[in-house]
């Protein structure tokens, strides 16, 4: 059974210059063309050629402006501080809270705007992938399981590769996740600052 694929992605302006926009040039050129693309720009404005590339302003969401305007400032929120001792401290991007949640509110925000939408899965998509061979249905179908709700590639025993990863957007578990998943953002001192790590 075929079923309903969207991307979404971000990134700034000095993303845009480094990666961004060969992103959107390379997703444009090798994706099937009725997958949708949401780019979730941060003061830049990116270049499209399809109808179905949607460009959003991410800093337009509530949520990430309350998360920065609150955080931005805390040494512990930008990697700065050795949490609880960590003899791993000086890998400052576990920590970095700030630098990641750009992502994770632009999936929010595009999980939440597609909720009555037809799309039944909703791919999360690194802006520094560069999309270097045609894509079909028949891939993107056979590639993603359809058992899954979320589907991630796993590098055990280091750390999962989140770079690329599916959500299986109409099933209640999943919005189960994203629910919570916003939650310790939105309630950091109580959510992601009691965690191992703070990143995405």
């Amino acid at each position: 059974m075929s079923r309903k694929f969207a991307v979404v992605t971000t990134f700034n302006q000095a993303g845009m210059d480094l990666y961004g926009q060969q992103m959107i040039d390379s997703f444009e050129k090798n994706w099937p063309a009725d997958v949708d693309l949401y780019v979730y720009a941060e003061g830049c404005t990116p270049n499209t050629t399809r109808s179905n590339t949607y460009v959003r302003n991410l800093m337009e969401n509530p949520g990430i402006v309350k998360f920065k305007a609150k955080w931005k400032d805390v040494p512990k929120a930008n990697g700065k501080e050795n949490p609880k001792g960590r003899v791993d401290s000086h890998k400052g991007f576990k920590w970095d809270a700030i630098r990641f949640c750009h992502k994770v509110f632009a999936i929010f925000d595009c999980a939440k705007s597609l909720n009555n939408s037809d799309t039944d899965e909703l791919i999360w998509m690194d802006a520094d992938t560069l999309c270097h061979s045609m894509l079909d249905m028949n891939f993107l179908n056979s590639f993603i399981p359809h058992n899954s709700h979320i589907c991630y590639f796993s590098r055990e025993p280091k750390w999962p590769e989140c770079g690329f990863y599916s959500m299986k957007l109409k099933e209640d578990l999943t919005k189960m996740f994203l629910s919570r998943f916003q939650w310790v953002y939105d309630h950091a001192e109580e959510g992601i600052f009691t965690m191992k790590e703070w990143h995405d």
